[in-house]
């Protein structure tokens, strides 16, 4: 199900087609890697950031948008694919490419709200009607036709919301967290000094030529399995990718400490695991009490019968390999390097008062470890990634976005640090994200779960973390 448009509480100010500076960027072609071909057919991802920035519309207009426009068109100069897009054979006879021309851009929409009471309430903790947050998230057209947009919102006299949908298939969450260090770089020195460059700490590293097609062939592979699908709203007339129907969800924000984690690991380590992190037992914690208060995936045996393949679901987390392919990466290599770590575990035993937790860790990192560390390589079993995605019930993965490597709250175009970062698209993803609490080693994990169930949810986490 797609809602055609959000319900509206913010006027367009302008819109535009920002493209990096004349002559700076020569027209270009690039090949997709296997690993981009994962993505080709996947939904655009979403985040907002809120900044607490009391400014007047006059200030606004007249001051931040072209601030704001200057500053992006010079970091599209470093990161010019994010202006390209896909070209896909007509006789699907090879994989797609990205294709960059003179003048191609991307999109930037500024608005402004009339309820600057919003402001305060979409940038709590507490829960919220997931439908209030879409006004203020861009909209993308086919990959075809752009993979990257932002809009700017104001809320005059409270502050301001940066929201960014990006597709997947031209960069992981590692390369679009670069950019956006870039774009705030930028923006701060837009302040003391002119021109405007980057230094070596932001560049990215953009040969995708240094990722192999590996000997299995698995570009061949890839391309096989998808190229008969059609691409995203691929049909020619305009029209934007329609959003995820968000009706009676709710989204709400749960704090991790670091004591709630040295408890969870004490925890799990006293029921046998050796060693393990606190990504993962934030995972583990966040995966059972979703399967507690049934807000993930259909009806499960709760008796735990092992013999019972409709007992088994599934945990998802992508992690880098820059570091760990044959010819390893840069870290600052710009398109996809992540793969899939999955987990599998049977409900049953997850939802266990005793030995949840530990069974939900276990499974965790012995997928992570599996993946990564096996003789075989970190691209052990990508042949057959594909199908599993293809093949397996979507209501009995669970899916983590966001990490807590990646600190939105460092942001600052000049404005101060954000005072909260939203991953939306978690909405239709059937996942949960994670990522740095604000000035805190503390983690941050954001639900999307039927508001009905809500109230359950917190009670389950709050009083097993206290237990």
């Amino acid at each position: 199900m797609a809602q055609s448009s959000p319900p509206s509480y913010a006027a367009v100010l302008e819109q535009c087609s920002v493209a990096p500076p004349p002559g700076k960027v020569a027209a270009f072609s690039l090949p997709l890697t296997f690993l981009d071909l994962q993505w080709l057919h996947s939904s655009p991802a979403h985040r907002l950031i809120f900044y607490q920035h009391p400014i007047s519309t006059t200030h606004f207009k007249d001051t931040i948008i072209p601030h704001l426009k200057t500053s992006f068109s010079i970091a599209l100069q470093y990161y010019p694919l994010l202006a390209a897009k896909l070209a896909v054979p007509s006789d699907n006879s090879t994989p797609p490419e990205f294709v960059y021309g003179d003048g191609d851009g991307v999109s930037l929409v500024f608005a402004v709200s009339d309820d600057n009471g919003r402001f305060d309430r979409l940038s709590s903790n507490h829960a919220r009607n997931c439908n209030e947050f879409y006004p203020l998230i861009p909209t993308l057209p086919s990959v075809t036709r752009g993979m990257f947009a932002v809009k700017v919102t104001l809320f005059p006299n409270a502050g301001i919301c940066v929201g960014i949908a990006s597709y997947h298939v031209a960069a992981d969450d590692s390369s679009n967290f670069g950019f956006m260090k870039a774009w705030t770089a930028l923006s701060i020195l837009a302040h003391k000094s002119s021109p405007l460059s980057l230094s070596d700490e932001y560049l990215p590293f953009l040969d995708r030529t240094a990722i192999e097609d590996y000997p299995k062939g698995l570009k061949t592979v890839a391309w096989n399995q998808m190229k008969h699908i059609k691409i995203i709203n691929d049909d020619g007339d305009g029209d934007c990718v329609p959003f995820a129907d968000v009706t009676g969800k709710a989204r709400a924000t749960f704090i991790v400490t670091r004591n709630d984690v040295e408890k969870l690991k004490t925890h799990v380590i006293s029921s046998g695991t050796k060693k393990t992190s606190s990504f993962v037992v934030t995972c583990a914690y966040v995966w059972i009490c979703l399967l507690r208060s049934q807000c993930l995936g259909p009806s499960v045996n709760r008796d735990g019968d092992d013999d019972d393949d409709d007992d088994t679901v599934y945990f998802v987390c992508a992690a880098d390999c820059r570091a760990r392919l044959d010819t390893p990466l840069p870290a600052k290599y710009f398109g996809n390097c992540v793969v899939p770590c999955i987990a599998r575990a049977k409900a049953g035993r997850l939802i266990a008062a005793e030995e949840g937790l530990a069974v939900a860790a276990e499974a965790i990192g012995d997928a992570i470890k599996w993946q990564l560390q096996g003789e075989e390589g970190v691209l052990r079993g990508a042949e057959n990634w594909m199908s599993f995605f293809a093949t397996v019930n979507h209501e009995r993965i669970l899916s983590v976005s966001g990490s807590p490597r990646f600190d939105y709250y460092e942001m600052d175009f000049g404005w101060g640090k954000p005072k909260k970062t939203e991953i939306t698209s978690i909405d239709n993803s059937g996942g949960f994200q994670v990522g740095c609490a604000k000035e805190s080693l503390d983690i941050e994990v954001g639900v999307s779960v039927p508001a009905t169930k809500m109230h359950l949810l917190k009670t389950l986490f709050d009083e097993g973390l206290q237990a």
